[in-house]
């Protein structure tokens, strides 16, 4: 009986304890791995943010640069320092195109770079106007054009501040939508565990439903013995047909049609060795 016992027990034990790991070990193994993604889209995104915000910073800087050095020329009706802006003006195209091409550029943001592009070359030519007025001296008409400059600047520089925007705008949002994906995968990973922990729940209860039940018919049995009962036994074998076996019918058989030990009279049992 000991034997017979113990092997069942510790096999279904074991079964269940390792069911118990795999499926925490699962969990955990998923969360790490789900965390760690995140954590690196996260850092990857605020690097490129990071590098968009600072290029986005520069060229919002060098656009007010630019239209400054044109006013300065016109003013000092000075045609060299416009070569100046010239110069300038091929670098702020480069910007552009390199803001272009970078990653996680949202739609808002690439619109409003757009737009400022497309601003640059009236305000590049207005101003090459100003300034040659300025140098020949016609202010007649150069009263006209520098309100004309002047309101383009205004746009100008306004579009850069909201290009600015925009682009702050942007990374909240994505910084946002990663810490949403943080939320889900923290609450999947709870719902698992709590899955998991009812499913080892009714593991354990079903391992130890079928412990208990051939345990408390051994016990029923021995305290028979020990009051001086001797004619029934304990199985020693595996569950067989019992009803098949002895050949009897639903009444005669306690067990009929299912595989059991047989609780039956000393030396009339059925057993598989």
């Amino acid at each position: 009986m000991s034997i017979f016992f113990k092997r069942n027990i510790s096999t279904k034990i074991l079964i269940g304890f390792t069911i118990i790991l795999l499926l925490f070990g699962g969990v955990t193994l998923a969360n790490i791995l789900s965390a760690r993604e995140i954590q690196h889209t996260s850092d990857y995104v605020k690097k490129v943010r990071y590098q968009n915000d600072q290029e986005i910073g520069s060229l919002v800087s060098l656009a007010a640069v630019i239209q400054a050095n044109i006013l300065s020329a016109a003013d000092s009706e000075m045609l060299d320092q416009f070569v100046k802006v010239q110069a300038a003006s091929e670098d702020f195209k480069a910007r552009i195109v390199s803001l272009k091409k970078s990653e996680h550029l949202t739609g808002e943001t690439s619109n409003k770079l757009l737009e400022l592009e497309a601003l640059f070359p009236d305000l590049l030519r207005v101003g090459e106007k100003m300034v040659m007025l300025a140098v020949d001296q016609e202010f007649v008409e150069l009263v006209q054009v520098r309100k004309e400059y002047k309101a383009l600047a205004a746009k100008f520089l306004q579009q850069g501040k909201a290009l600015r925007e925009a682009s702050t705008e942007s990374f909240t949002v994505q910084m946002e939508n990663i810490s949403n994906q943080v939320s889900k995968t923290v609450r999947l990973g709870v719902i698992i565990l709590i899955i998991a922990l009812l499913g080892s729940i009714v593991l354990v209860i079903t391992i130890s439903r079928s412990i208990t039940v051939p345990l408390k018919q051994s016990i029923k049995i021995i305290e028979a013995i020990s009051l001086g009962d001797t004619s029934l036994s304990i199985p020693a074998g595996e569950p067989v047909n019992c009803s098949r076996i002895r050949n009897c019918g639903e009444v005669d058989c306690p067990s009929y049609g299912k595989e059991d030990h047989c609780w039956v009279n000393s030396g009339s049992f059925a057993v598989v060795k």
